[in-house]
């Protein structure tokens, strides 16, 4: 995490990144990698950032959705109900994707 940080701040990077006109881009990139290390407590993130309010509202959707979607598919016993269950939190689930956070 900390290389990914660090490697925008190399001059070569940063060249590169200045000559292909994607210096907002990487600005951008740097705070989703500290507030997802932040996330993982690895990193820390400054509480007023506008972007750590974003992914805090959107791990709270992702918990909402998780919650909804059990409450409406709840029977185990019809296959249905279990398949779509399956369908609509299998990205949200550990080891899926990054969208969950861990810990």
């Amino acid at each position: 995490m900390s290389a990914m940080v660090e490697a925008p701040e190399r001059k070569d990077v940063k060249a590169a990144v200045e000559r292909l006109g994607l210096s907002a881009e990487a600005g951008r990139l740097r705070s989703w990698i500290e507030l997802y290390g932040q996330k993982l407590g690895v990193t820390e993130a400054k509480s007023a950032d506008p972007a750590m309010r974003a992914v805090e509202a959107r791990h709270e959707a992702n918990g909402m959705v998780m919650v909804q979607v059990h409450a409406e598919y709840d029977d185990d016993k019809d296959e249905t109900h279990a398949l779509i269950r399956d369908r609509l939190l299998s990205p949200y689930e550990e080891g899926s994707c990054a969208c969950r956070p861990r810990g």
